[in-house]
C-alpha cells in the first residue's frame, strides 16, 4: 500500500519489507591519489551514520582501505575518471547506488529511516536520481555528482568515456535531458556535511580544515596545504555585501 507523507513530501510503502535495503549501496568515488583522506572521512561517515543499512564501497587503483565495513574496488591504473568509474560500478550488483565524493565528510547525526523512506519514494516514482541535499534549482533538471541516491543503470547511461567529473555535470547535464526519468531533490537534508566539498584544487579549504579539528581528526594539513586565499576572498565578499547594506539604509 502506497502512503503520502505530506511532511516530507514522499511516497512511502508501507507493505516494503525492509524497505528492500540490499538493493542499494554506498559508493565513494576515490582514486588512490586522495588516499589521505579516506581515514577522515570514513571515521566522520560511521561516526554519523553508525546504523547505515547499505553496504559499502570504495572505489580506489591498487591501494585498499582496512576497515571491515568497508569493501574497496581497485580498478587499477587510471584511464579516465568516467572509464575508472564504469568498471567499478559494473563490479557492484545492487541496482541502486548512494553516490559520494571521498571529500564530502559527515559533520551530523543522519536519520537513517529519513533516507530508507527517500530510497522507496525514489522507487515508486521512478525516478533517475534523488540528490540528498537541497539544490538552488530544485525544478532544473541537471547532473551533481553531490551526495545522491542513482539508478545504477542511468548513472551508467550518463557516463561517458574519456570524462572528468566537471565534464560529467556539465555534459551529462545535457544528456540527462534526453532521460523521461524525473530527476528529485529533497527540501530538508538527509545527509549533512559543509556547503563546501573538504578539498579544492588539491587544497585543503577552511571549512574541511575546520571541520577536521573540531573532529579531532590527525590529519597532516601540510601535506595538501590550506586554500586560506579562498577563504580570505570569501570574507572580503561578505563584508563588501554587508558594506553595501549598510549603504542602502
Amino acid at each position: 500500500m502506497l502512503r503520502y507523507n505530506l511532511r516530507e513530501n514522499i511516497f512511502v510503502d508501507t507493505n516494503s519489507s525492509n524497505n528492500k535495503k540490499d538493493q542499494c549501496a554506498v559508493v565513494v568515488s576515490s582514486f588512490d591519489g586522495n588516499e589521505d583522506l579516506w581515514k577522515p572521512f570514513f571515521t566522520l561517515f560511521f561516526r554519523y551514520w553508525p546504523d547505515c543499512p547499505f553496504p559499502v564501497y570504495l572505489i580506489s587503483n591498487e591501494k585498499k582501505y582496512l576497515d571491515d565495513r568497508v569493501t574497496t574496488i581497485s580498478v587499477g591504473k587510471d584511464i579516465s575518471w568516467a572509464d575508472t568509474t564504469k568498471k567499478a560500478l559494473q563490479q557492484i550488483s545492487e541496482p541502486y547506488i548512494l553516490w559520494l565524493l571521498d571529500d564530502l565528510f559527515l559533520e551530523h547525526p543522519t536519520d537513517t529511516d529519513y533516507v530508507l523512506k527517500l530510497f522507496e519514494d525514489m522507487k515508486i516514482r521512478h525516478a533517475a536520481c534523488y540528490y540528498l541535499t537541497p539544490r538552488a534549482m530544485p525544478n532544473e533538471r541537471y547532473v551533481s555528482l553531490l551526495a545522491g541516491l542513482w539508478d545504477k543503470k542511468v548513472f551508467l547511461d550518463l557516463l561517458k568515456s574519456g570524462e572528468n567529473p566537471w565534464q560529467m555535470e556539465i555534459e551529462g547535464t545535457e544528456r540527462s535531458r534526453s532521460f523521461l526519468m524525473p530527476f528529485l531533490a529533497v527540501d530538508t537534508p538527509a545527509l549533512h556535511h559543509p556547503e563546501r566539498t573538504a578539498i579544492v584544487r588539491g587544497k585543503w579549504t577552511w571549512e574541511g580544515m575546520m571541520l577536521c579539528r573540531k573532529e579531532r581528526m590527525p590529519v597532516d594539513f601540510k601535506k595538501r596545504g590550506i586554500d586560506y586565499a579562498r577563504k580570505w576572498r570569501s570574507l572580503k565578499d561578505q563584508f563588501r555585501k554587508k558594506i553595501k547594506r549598510y549603504l542602502k539604509m
